[in-house]
């Protein structure tokens, strides 16, 4: 004899994949999708990708160094470095606001925002056209659960009708019987004698002679 258990529902964001809004802040701010797109649209000169690495490269005085943080030989390279290279969207040292965030940073932050919420909306829109297109129920279950639930209702409306007509039944018999009760003659109830005392004898009519 084999025994088989009932199988648990599995949880639906066990089966479904990631959500929209996760996915979308992944793409916009762990890759270079969204200042690729900026730079190509905004900052080239010919629209193309030429140059958008040192467009990503910010500019530092190596005089600014702090003390503790200067390189121990500054010719190591085998010159004099003045300016290096790093990546991030600031100001240049020679600018009124060194090292500032740039402008081109909120540009490319604000397209990476205005990609979440795109990508979000056309996705929900996506899925709202793919559920309306493929329903969950195919349409011969959804036609015999509704048939089923029409049964279920005619078989509670003849339960309650058959109850109803149960209940003027006992109604019609309760007020027969009351009524049979208030015509019928009550007896007559035959006086008790005590003891000892007896009847007075009624008075019989004199024969005439």
């Amino acid at each position: 004899m084999f025994i088989a258990a009932r199988p648990l529902p599995a949880d639906i964001c066990d089966l479904l994949p990631c959500p929209p809004p996760p996915q979308a802040f992944v793409i916009s701010f762990t890759s270079d999708f969204i200042p690729r797109l900026v730079y190509q649209y905004m900052y080239s000169p010919d629209g193309s990708m030429h140059g958008f690495v040192n467009h990503t490269l910010s500019y530092f005085n190596v005089s600014h160094f702090q003390e503790r943080t200067k390189p121990l030989d500054p010719l190591h390279l085998g010159y004099q470095v003045d300016l290096c290279r790093y990546k991030d969207y600031r100001e240049p040292s020679w600018s009124q606001t060194p090292y500032e965030i740039s402008k081109e940073y909120w540009a490319v932050l604000a397209a990476r925002l205005a990609f979440v919420i795109v990508f979000q909306n056309v996705v929900m829109l996506m899925s709202a056209v793919v559920d309306w297109l493929i329903p969950d129920i195919p349409k011969d279950i959804s036609m015999q659960i509704h048939k089923e639930k029409v049964l279920l209702v005619e078989l509670f409306m003849k339960e309650e009708q058959g109850k109803l007509q149960v209940l003027d039944i006992m109604s019609e018999h309760r007020n027969g019987k009351d009524a049979w009760s208030k015509c019928s003659p009550r007896p007559r109830l035959r006086p008790r004698l005590r003891p000892g005392i007896g009847l007075a004898p009624t008075p019989q009519n004199p024969t005439p002679h």
